[in-house]
């Protein structure tokens, strides 16, 4: 009867062996697919980190191309902007010339081409009327 004792005894403890490797062994599977999952979730987090980065670079090279654009289109209305305010500036200077012309010479534009200025008379080397002709 020892016999059968010690035999169930060391069956029992075989056993029980077997099932703390069994365990052991499915803890460190565990382990390490958990461990596998961690590296995968860090390389697609890598991955769209790296994404992010370079929409963010691409989104602020675009930025800078649209404020550069828009720079040049606000100084090329500008100077379209200045050079109607010079083209308008000029009429309305002719304009007012053409009106005081006429309200001060009368007549006076018809006498001589000679003169520089009507009302002043004559100026230059012509000073004497009749001064260029020869006979």
């Amino acid at each position: 009867m020892p016999f059968i004792a010690l035999a169930i005894l060391g069956g029992t403890l075989y056993q029980a062996n077997q099932q703390r490797q069994a365990a052991n062994a499915a803890r460190d599977e565990a382990s390490r697919a958990s461990s596998i999952a961690a590296q995968q979730m860090q390389a697609q987090v890598a991955a769209q980190q790296q994404q992010a980065d370079i929409a963010r670079r691409t989104l602020d090279v675009q930025i800078a191309r649209n404020a550069e654009e828009k720079s040049r289109l606000e100084a090329e209305a500008k100077k379209a902007a200045d050079e109607i305010d010079a083209e308008r500036r000029k009429m309305g200077e002719a304009e007012a010339a053409r009106l005081k012309s006429l309200r001060r010479s009368g007549s006076r534009s018809l006498l001589s081409e000679a003169r520089l200025n009507p009302e002043l008379g004559l100026g230059g080397d012509n000073a004497m009327l009749g001064a260029g002709v020869s006979y």
